[in-house]
């Protein structure tokens, strides 16, 4: 099927889902369906994205998530940008100014959707590099990685109706919101339904537009940063010391034994232990990525599907849901994670409120 196509399906799903998903649990009022197949359609579409992005924040809606959300019908906007990450860095130099620089410095940062979504996502998806690696010791480092890929090696938010198993090198992988190895970062931007439903029938293959949940998108973006970081680095010696490598695998191998795991896709190996550890040390808030996972369940005996381990909700929960920056959770749940976290990165970065700028 063609990407116009797709297009066509994911704008139209969205029409559905901009009355209905996160609003409807909030008060307000979703459009009338059509048909009883409609309404069957919303329910499901509307039921599996709020959980989605219930479980993504750790069983709490942030207040931001809360609010009606703007159209994307007549393309990108401010006032999208604010709704999917209404927050700025504060606190150290400009990311804004190095997100340009390496838009202008390197072809690996990209968006293979068409104009103005691909100067769109490009511009996020910079932003989001620049967020990660503005503090770090060792930013010279990456961004000479960056600069030394050729055309086969890409950083890429997807168009829409693009799929990670769609692309080079990926295409024996099933769909994902994420993948990435040392040559290559994809981030989708749409999914099909039954990605996050099971029960979603004959509207399976309905693509769901992913980036619509506040803060997800730039999350898995980082989270996908991590991995392709960790490989940049893998051999380099942090603080004079062991190699990153090591490091993440013993610290890896502490939180399994200890049941000290913030996530429970990020205890099904050290790659994905540091890349959950990554998105969560950089995000305003408690979040966790939404693979399955077993989390602390050998150790506390509490199950874990998906989201934040219940260890880590419980300690957000007690700290305020909704006021726990990342990396204060990984402090308290991990110090010795977030201290390799701080070596690699730097100081966590610090944010505020964004200024809603609408056009």
């Amino acid at each position: 099927m063609s990407t116009h196509r797709h297009l066509k399906r994911a704008l139209a799903l969205y029409a559905i889902v901009a009355a209905t998903v996160l609003t409807a649990r909030t008060g307000a009022a979703a459009q009338p369906a059509g048909t009883a197949s409609h309404a069957t359609h919303d329910a499901i579409v509307n039921d599996a994205m709020y959980q989605l992005a219930i479980t993504f924040y750790g069983g709490t809606l942030p207040d931001f998530a809360r609010h009606d959300l703007p159209s994307i019908a007549s393309g990108p906007s401010p006032d999208l940008a604010h709704w999917m990450f209404p927050f700025a860095p504060a606190g150290h130099s400009d990311p804004r100014a190095l997100a340009r620089s390496l838009l202008q410095e390197t072809t690996f940062l990209r968006s293979s959707a068409p104009d103005p979504w691909r100067t769109f996502f490009a511009n996020l998806l910079a932003n989001a590099v620049a967020d990660a690696i503005i503090s770090s010791p060792f930013r010279t480092d990456i961004i000479a990685a960056m600069v030394r890929q050729d055309d086969r090696c890409f950083a890429v938010v997807d168009a829409f109706g693009e799929q990670t198993h769609q692309l080079f090198p990926f295409a024996a992988e099933a769909p994902h919101a994420g993948v990435a190895d040392e040559c290559h970062l994809e981030v989708a931007t749409t999914l099909p339904l039954s990605y996050l439903a099971t029960d979603a029938g004959e509207y399976g293959d309905a693509l769901v537009p992913m980036f619509l949940i506040p803060g997800y998108l730039r999350y898995v973006i980082q989270h996908e940063l991590g991995h392709t970081i960790a490989y940049w680095l893998e051999t380099t010696r942090v603080d004079g010391a062991e190699r990153l490598g090591q490091l993440i695998a013993a610290r890896y191998a502490e939180a399994t034994r200890n049941g000290l795991h913030t996530s429970c896709y990020g205890s099904r190996s050290p790659g994905e232990y540091w890349a959950d550890a990554t998105a969560l040390y950089l995000s305003p808030l408690a979040a966790a990525s939404l693979g399955e996972g077993d989390g602390n369940e050998a150790v506390t005996g509490a199950p874990c599907a998906s989201g934040l381990s219940p260890e880590a909700a419980a300690m957000a929960g007690s700290k305020g849901v909704g006021s726990v920056p990342g990396a204060h959770l990984i402090l308290l749940m991990q110090p010795e994670l977030y201290n390799l976290l701080e070596s690699v990165y730097g100081s966590p970065p610090a944010y505020a409120p964004a200024r809603r700028e609408s056009r």
